[in-house]
């Protein structure tokens, strides 16, 4: 809360003249006698040696009078300084005669005086009262007529502002930079203390600070490459602000290029229907409303293919400043021919992407016009790298971006601030190279709510390969955290960690070791107690689509048997698998798909696929009735009922394909529904027998369990009669399971122990074969989580063998 204070000035001294010529001055004198007019007259209150700091911040002002002696109007007031040169507004005209007893606010005026450069903070302040006619009555006036009353915002100490300037890069044989930072404060404390630490980065060469506490300190690095972080502190005694730089120590040789957006058409934004814009002021990564993609394309950087890449990464400027939490991914196109955007309908997700792929967690973006290492993406080498061994990648082949995901972060855009529009930075090499250390890219620090208390940590390292290779080592460092760690695999690059149930924070490190170098990088794993409602009490409905045909036309979304459904992560959109459309030759002739992706709310469909065609080898899919995304690797997992197996796709562009598959039988002969916990990196198949199969995949498929819930459910009402849907709840970490019969979903734990079920007899209409289910966001974007089921409804209408189904939204109720 801001605190305020008044400050009272006593009359000064009083000036007056009449047709602008001066007549005296005092406390007690009179402007004009027997109340005769004399033509315009001019009052001025001069309040000598004002203390008001210049910039102060004016709640109010006011003049006070004895109410019995006020002035008559009407009047215009103005402000100036001593020599009456006016600066704040005029704020007239007054009736005094209409105010009891305080004259009107002056804040605005006061505060363009001392907003003035030439305040002094000691100035005159000097109140005219301009008008004609009797301006005074006829007697003389009291001493406490006139009083000045101010208002002032009582300042309060705020933090500093840390500025620790550019990234910088040296070359070999330079191994020395110098600081350039600023740090300001409005010294409301007793001091300030400014300190330089080494914070981080893949260099493992020692870092030393001329003196560590001056803002322009030399730096010296031993001739270890790799990137240097440096940190700069400000601490004011209350608050504690850093700001951070990067260093590239690189060898001899490298060549920096930097590529600006500098056409209307190279950046664009693309709404979940498709819709392309081109010509927006801003650039919204990526929510709009709704989620869209956002492309941006750097023309003809000049890298040369097969070029060693050191750095990349793309500035933006801050354009607004939204704060809710966002998480992206960034992918580059896969093409040596990339070309501008053209505005045609979804001409920026039809491009095809690099297996690769960036994820960007960017905290809150402070200060309209801001552009620094909070606006930097992380290290975009994996990308560009994988462009320059492409086949038709040229000197002259242009960088496209293009970056999903969901939260929001607007920067600015060429069609807003042309000279703060995106730009592209690159560092490079080519010919004959001296070995470097690899490239390190770990996830974002994690937060683990418990029960939840394992997570996958998945990183990227990229290498030159001039050495025998790379080797891999996961450890745990520090933190404050006393519970026992287990890390499944410490020597491979992805791994799940798991902690004991013990509050805290874990810190762990990956190093890669080249057999030259060796870089760091480390992710701090915070592990909190419960916080607020976790336990399911209840579903309630928010929304109903439906889906399949009506009168013999499609709906929006044409799945008639909706079997299965899945909220995707990286796009915000839902996909339904459809397990009976292709067994309806009027239908599938018209329709040629059974897997669709759409929006949350139903009313778009973004695209279709069939899965019904596929490479020799892999059992094609013609009844799809689960699916799921594995975060780790960014593959999709269908199951299916007919050939009993569980199928691995990759998607690219419109295309699912297929490249990997698992029986299921002979220990499940119906597989329905599947789940995914991305916290264990474990996938679960619902078997409509009520049997729950659980696979890990690395390079195969591994079964892990398989579970009766008949025998672990510990009472007989928590088995589900026939299960056909599956998912995961983020929250308790425990598996929803939805069963056609019994018109109810089971809660059970990842080991088959039963908790708790919910009837859906209460929703509207009560499903009639009620299949798939999903959780994630709520449609209206309020940030709570909902609960998507799919029903897959009855034959009635056009065609005899049609079922036409529908989508609920249920929200999560929980205590």
């Amino acid at each position: 809360m801001t605190a305020s204070r008044i400050v009272h000035f006593a009359m000064g001294v009083l000036f007056f003249s009449v047709s602008a010529s001066a007549q005296g001055e005092g406390t007690g004198l009179r402007l004009v006698t027997s109340g005769i007019e004399r033509g315009d007259g001019v009052v001025t209150l001069a309040f000598q040696h004002v203390p008001l700091a210049a910039g102060a911040r004016i709640e109010g002002a006011w003049l006070e009078f004895d109410s019995d002696e006020l002035p008559r109007g009407p009047l215009w007031l103005s402000l100036e300084d001593r020599r009456g040169r006016r600066h704040g507004p005029s704020l007239g005209p007054w009736d005094a005669a209409r105010t009891a007893g305080r004259g009107p606010n002056l804040a605005a005026a006061v505060q363009a005086l001392v907003d003035h450069p030439r305040w002094n903070g000691r100035d005159t302040l000097r109140i005219a009262l301009r008008g004609p006619g009797q301006v005074l009555p006829n007697n003389t006036i009291s001493p406490g007529w006139g009083a000045l009353h101010i208002k002032l915002v009582q300042p309060q100490n705020q933090p500093p502002v840390v500025d620790a300037g550019s990234d910088q890069g040296i070359s070999l044989p330079s191994v020395g930079v110098t600081m350039a930072a600023t740090v300001t404060d409005d010294m409301m404390t007793p001091s300030l203390t400014t300190v330089w630490s080494h914070a981080g980065g893949s260099g493992a060469g020692t870092v030393t600070f001329a003196d560590d506490t001056d803002l322009s300190s030399s730096v010296t690095f031993t001739p270890d490459l790799g990137t240097y972080v440096l940190r700069l502190t400000a601490d004011d005694g209350a608050f504690q602000v850093s700001d951070e730089l990067t260093v590239l120590l690189s060898p001899a040789g490298i060549s920096v290029v930097e590529v600006r957006i500098d056409e209307e058409s190279d950046d664009a934004e693309e709404e979940p229907d498709g819709t392309v814009s081109l010509g927006s002021s801003d650039l919204e990564l990526v929510e709009d409303s709704l989620l869209q993609t956002v492309g941006l394309r750097f023309r003809a950087p000049q890298l040369p293919p097969g070029a060693v890449v050191y750095a990349a990464w793309v500035q933006f400027t801050v354009d607004e400043t939204p704060i809710a939490a966002t998480s992206l991914t960034i992918r580059a196109q896969a093409s040596g021919a990339a070309s501008t955007f053209t505005g045609a309908p979804m001409d920026l997700t039809s491009r095809p992407r690099t297996n690769g792929s960036v994820a960007w967690e960017p905290g809150p973006w402070i200060g309209v016009g801001s552009s620094g290492p909070r606006q930097r993406t992380p290290s975009l080498v994996p990308l560009i790298q994988e462009l320059l061994f492409r086949p038709d990648w040229t000197v002259d082949s242009s960088v496209v971006f293009l970056i999903d995901g969901m939260g929001e972060r607007v920067a600015e855009s060429y069609d807003g601030v042309s000279s703060a529009a995106p730009l592209l930075h690159l560092e490079y090499a080519t010919g004959p190279v001296t070995n470097v250390p690899p490239t390190v890219q770990v996830p974002a620090d994690r937060v683990l709510v418990l029960p939840v208390q394992s997570t996958y940590l998945d990183a990227t390292v990229v290498d030159d390969g001039h050495t025998r290779g790379v080797e891999f080592q996961w450890e745990r460092i520090g933190g404050s955290g006393a519970g026992a760690v287990t890390i499944a695999d410490p020597t491979s690059i992805d791994t799940m960690v798991a902690i004991a149930p013990v509050a805290g924070t874990y810190l762990f490190r990956l190093t890669a070791d080249d057999g030259e170098f060796a870089s760091l990088g480390e992710v701090l794993v915070t592990l909190d107690p419960p916080s607020g409602p976790t336990t399911i009490v209840g579903l309630q409905q928010v929304v109903r689509f439906e889906t399949g045909y009506s009168g013999g036309s499609p709906l929006t979304v044409p799945s008639v048997d909706p079997a299965s459904v899945l909220f995707h992560p990286p796009s915000g959109r839902l996909f339904i698998a459809d397990s009976e459309i292709d067994e309806i030759p009027e239908v599938f002739t018209v329709i040629s798909a059974n897997l669709f992706e759409l929006s949350r709310t139903g009313d778009t469909l973004f695209e279709s696929f069939d899965l019904t065609q596929g490479p020799g080898g892999v059992p094609v899919n013609e009844e799809p009735t689960g699916i799921v995304f594995r975060t780790v690797d960014e593959h999709f997992y269908i199951s299916n009922d007919d050939a009993q197996t569980v199928t691995r796709y990759t998607r690219q562009g419109s295309d699912f394909i297929a490249n990997d598959f698992v029986w299921t039988s002979p220990l499940s002969n119906d597989p329905e529904g599947m789940a995914y916990d991305p916290n264990t990196d474990r996938l679960f198949v619902i078997d409509g027998q009520a049997l729950l199969l659980t696979y890990r995949y690395t390079d195969t498929f591994t079964l892990e369990s398989v579970l009766d819930l008949a025998q672990t459910a510990g009472q007989p009402a928590g088995i589900p009669t026939d299960p056909e849907g599956i998912t995961y709840d983020p929250i308790t970490g425990h598996l929803l399971i939805s069963s056609d019969p019994d018109a109810a979903i089971y809660e059970f734990t990842e080991d088959g122990v039963f908790v708790d079920s919910f009837s859906m007899s209460g929703l509207d209409p009560t499903p009639i074969a009620p299949q798939g289910l999903t959780i994630g966001p709520a449609s209206d974007n309020s940030g709570a989580l909902s609960l998507y089921l799919c029903d897959g409804g009855f034959d009635n209408d056009f065609f005899p063998l049609e079922r036409d189904g529908a989508v609920y939204e249920l929200r999560i109720q929980r205590n």
